[in-house]
């Protein structure tokens, strides 16, 4: 890998509940990195929440605004950067994501999403009517083949603590800094 593969920014995706967020934080800090989340930085710059944002503007506008924010993000160095589980549904950002860094996508089947995610009401995707454990299921089905596609690093997460995935994240990244 080049030289600068330790300047490269770490890109999280994953479902919604794969603990992108909290992992991000947690490497940020064992890297000694700035963290940015997508979903966050969307948020303060739009000053609505995400299910405002869907509400008032629709979802294609948040898909327009949720890519500028990874675009920004993307060209500061040495970023740990959480995004939003959609962020791979247009090809600009999976172009960007496969490109500008280093890409895991966090893993985990529904039925361990579901334990996980406490608060639907923050979750367009999620909320209303309906079975969450049905609707993380299809949605895992519809964006699995762009996380894989996306990711250069897999880490399945069903198994693991949050420390665990942080060490399974280095332990990826040593093996491309040290293949170069």
């Amino acid at each position: 890998m080049m030289e600068n593969s330790r300047k490269q920014n770490i890109y999280l995706i994953g479902m919604m509940g794969s603990w992108k967020s909290t992992v991000g934080k947690l490497l940020a800090e064992r890297l000694e990195r700035q963290f940015a989340d997508t979903d966050n930085l969307l948020e303060e710059t739009m000053k609505m929440s995400i299910p405002q944002i869907f509400k008032y503007l629709g979802e294609d506008r948040f898909r327009q605004e949720e890519a500028l924010c990874l675009r920004a993000v993307s060209e500061q160095p040495e970023m740990v950067v959480a995004t939003g589980g959609g962020i791979i549904l247009t090809a600009e950002n999976r172009s960007l994501l496969k490109t500008m860094g280093h890409t895991f996508f966090l893993k985990a089947s529904p039925e361990v999403l579901a334990g996980r995610i406490r608060n639907i009401a923050n979750r367009p995707k999620l909320h209303g009517p309906g079975d969450l454990l049905a609707k993380l299921r299809k949605l895992t089905a519809e964006r699995r083949s762009f996380y894989t596609d996306t990711a250069g690093f897999i880490v399945d997460t069903d198994a693991l603590t949050t420390d665990e995935v942080v060490d399974s994240v280095l332990e990826k990244l040593e093996g491309v800094q040290v293949d170069g």
